[in-house]
């Protein structure tokens, strides 16, 4: 407990302290070998591992100032590359062990070690190949903002030293292999390429793929989605349910053969659930919920092999332990907390409960769970669905007993290249698909009611719910009455309704792209959507949408489409498909959106409460047809007398037609920057009419666009006041209360953390 504890505050530190000083720390920690101080030697040396990891991470980094050059490197395809398909044409992404960096000496780039790479275009890179490539790096960095998947703790997580790209026709393949490391990915690959082939749909090759090698790139975000509001998107993915089922078909495989020859069956059969357990864990890449299960479960069965008493909780504890020391920053994952918490309620419920027969025990664990996770979706989900319980009723046990077993049988059958894998298969494939239709039939009625986002006025039945959550183990009074007090501060996990007169305008950091949200007590608005991967509205599903559940967005007023460019309305669909929409206004037409009404210059709407009106000022409504950019939707805002300028990406002629048109009544005192600081916008004569003191640059890290761009930067200090970018600050929050700027948050300082780096 004392390593675990000493481990976990490091990763929330804004900066290391000296390596001399984790010297000290370690020398220190020797106190813990008197049993009197061997907690607080444990916490100090957990700090000093901590210490020595982070240390290590900044060290191999690529340097910064190496941003987008042109850099050679040499090395292994260490990870399943991921197919994706987008609108540019299919392309992978995949870690690249370096082994050598020619050409690099004297540069001052660092010393990476693991790349993470996209590529575009033939040939296809596989696991375990050699090739020397040509490559444009930039420093690891990633979107931050309030809720959402935050990429930087992921890359800071997996030890990603830079990101990039690999430059067209610069990809040599080397001879060699990349050894026993590589093998399982290898293996991955296969198995994917099998699966491939299948004649099934393709939403049921994407589940069987997550099932098999835990390739979830695939499952499109409506998919997903259905599987929230299930209650069961962790049934598709491998994690330590699914390796205690290995387990346990190894230990019945191990048994009976045991039994069949003179060898001790206890014996084979423990052995033989470590080793398909480990064999699943490496097809799923060895995730952190899979390496929690594999520790926990050596923990017990070498106990049993040793004649020593096995102890769950000790196993747990050992657990947190070892995959702390190799992921010290894992607790910066959800799933860390998921899965080590859901193991320990279960183990909690058994401590109380074990004296019941068995098929009641594993009814009341089903009904624990589905409430024990209450406070966990509301915490990193925000919100919770309603019907988990009897999905997972239904479901589980099907996954259980019939899919996880047939989906191992096939992939054994597929690997040993036997032609009997084909209708083992089939048959799973078969109820997959018939699951998926049948959730399709009842998506309307789960999008209407299973979702239950928690708001200011559902506490008491929080509470409630967290208090039978508690009650149900029974045993001491003082034990149960002592775990609810947690349930006292559940309040904060909810949405925070904004008091009257206050208004929140969001720029979320979305990278390539803009995403910008009004929101005041009982109203909201969001211009532009963010960007995609692939096909993938990954800002809408991952930021945009997680914001509005902690905001207790129920709904949108208006959505606002500058223009089609694929960095602003990537989203559209998938917003106005999860989240009511009053009225949607794009400056120009979206594909299959034929609804949608067009903005047009002179219309208005207001916000009485909130004493808001919003104006549209472009484009006209018969005016020439324009390229896309210039037909952003340009709208201004008014909160209590405090100003807002949205221009899209409009350029400087068609700013220089805006200031003809509208003259004085351009002038802001906050403006988003046009086309994310590009040089084609932000002209003098639109600067110096707009007179804004609040200049906002949404655009991503090291861009390879070039955004912002020098001459641009120089002309808002000429013209403006402060300006803010959401690539080195984060989401921004500005609060406007009573048509003042009460106060400005940036998401990076705000949260500021050593891993973050520096620009």
């Amino acid at each position: 407990m004392g390593i675990v504890l000493g481990i976990l505050p490091v990763s929330l530190l804004p900066q290391l302290p000296p390596i001399v000083f984790c010297h000290g720390l370690l020398l220190v920690s020797l106190l813990g070998c008197h049993p009197k101080t061997r907690f607080v030697g444990g916490c100090v040396l957990g700090c000093a591992i901590a210490c020595y990891a982070g240390h290590q991470l900044l060290a191999d980094r690529l340097s910064p100032h190496c941003n987008g050059r042109a850099l050679t490197v040499q090395g292994v395809v260490s990870s399943l590359p991921i197919n994706y398909r987008g609108s540019t044409g299919p392309h992978q992404r995949f870690l690249l062990r370096v082994q050598s960096l020619p050409g690099w000496a004297g540069l001052g780039c660092g010393q990476p070690k693991t790349l993470l790479l996209s590529w575009y275009g033939e040939p296809q890179f596989h696991a375990g190949e050699r090739w020397q490539l040509n490559t444009k790096l930039r420093y690891p960095w990633g979107l931050l903002n309030p809720v959402g998947f935050n990429r930087q703790a992921w890359l800071s997580q997996a030890g990603i030293d830079a990101t990039g790209t690999v430059k067209r026709g610069g990809a040599e393949l080397l001879g060699g292999q990349g050894g026993v490391g590589t093998r399982h990915h290898q293996v991955r690959e296969q198995l994917r390429n099998r699966i491939n082939t299948l004649q099934l749909p393709e939403q049921v090759i994407a589940l069987l793929t997550a099932l098999v090698i835990g390739d979830k790139s695939a499952i499109t975000s409506d998919l997903w989605q259905t599987l929230r509001l299930l209650g069961i998107s962790h049934l598709v993915v491998i994690s330590g349910l699914h390796i205690g089922l290995a387990a346990g078909l190894g230990f019945i495989f191990g048994k009976l053969l045991g039994q069949l020859l003179p060898l001790d069956s206890q014996r084979w059969a423990a052995l033989s659930a470590m080793a398909l357990a480990t064999a699943y864990a490496l097809l799923a890449g060895l995730s952190l919920s899979t390496v929690r299960a594999l520790v926990m479960l050596y923990c017990l069965v070498l106990a049993q092999l040793f004649r020593r008493p096995p102890r769950s909780w000790a196993a747990l504890l050992i657990a947190l332990v070892l995959v702390l020391i190799w992921q010290p920053l894992a607790a910066l994952n959800s799933g860390f907390w998921l899965s080590f918490g859901a193991v320990a309620a279960l183990l909690w419920l058994s401590a109380w409960q074990s004296w019941r027969p068995r098929w009641l025990q594993v009814v009341l664990a089903h009904g624990y769970m589905s409430l024990a996770m209450v406070p966990a979706g509301l915490l990193f989900f925000g919100g919770v669905s309603l019907i988990s319980v009897l999905g997972n009723l239904l479901l589980v046990p099907l996954f259980s007993v019939v899919i996880v077993p047939l989906v191992l049988l096939a992939t054994l059958l597929s690997l040993l290249g036997s032609t009997a894998d084909s209708p083992v298969w089939a048959l799973v494939g078969w109820m997959l698909n018939y699951l998926l239709t049948a959730s399709e039939h009842l998506l309307p009625t789960l999008q209407a009611s299973a979702w239950w986002q928690a708001s200011a006025g559902s506490w008491v039945l929080l509470l409630l719910v967290v208090a039978l959550v508690l009650v149900v183990p029974g045993g001491m009074k003082g034990a149960r009455y002592l775990c609810l007090l947690p349930g006292f501060l559940l309040p904060a996990l909810g949405p925070k309704l904004l008091p009257a007169g206050v208004t929140d305008v969001w720029v979320l950091d979305v990278g390539q792209g803009t995403a910008v949200l009004v929101h005041s007590a009982n109203r909201a608005l969001l211009y532009d959507t963010g960007g995609a991967m692939g096909d993938k509205p990954v800002i809408a599903d991952q930021i945009l949408l997680p914001l509005f559940m902690k905001l207790g967005i129920g709904h949108l007023d208006q959505l606002v489409v500058s223009h089609a460019d694929r960095d602003h309305s990537a989203g559209a669909d998938s917003i106005s498909r999860q989240i009511p929409v009053t009225q949607v206004l794009v400056g120009a037409a979206l594909p299959g959106r034929e609804h949608d009404s067009p903005c047009v210059a002179g219309s208005r709407w207001s916000w009485v409460q909130s004493q808001t009106t919003f104006r549209v000022l472009a484009p006209a409504l018969h005016e020439r047809p324009r390229e896309s950019n210039n037909r952003s939707c340009v709208l201004q805002a008014d909160i209590g007398g405090f100003k807002l300028l949205l221009a899209g990406d409009i350029d400087a002629g068609r700013e220089r037609e805006l200031v003809r048109n509208w003259g004085s009544e351009l002038s802001a005192d906050w403006l988003l920057v046009g086309h994310h600081g590009s040089n084609s916008s932000s002209s003098h004569s639109w600067l110096k009419t707009v007179q804004a003191q609040h200049l906002v640059l949404s655009h991503a890290y090291a861009s390879a666009f070039g955004h912002p761009h020098p001459e641009v930067l120089k002309r808002l200090s000429l013209y403006g006041g402060q300006t803010y970018s959401t690539a080195k600050q984060g989401a921004l929050r500005f609060r406007i209360r009573e048509g003042h700027l009460e106060q400005v948050t940036a998401w990076r300082e705000h949260n500021k953390r050593y891993w973050f780096g520096g620009l």
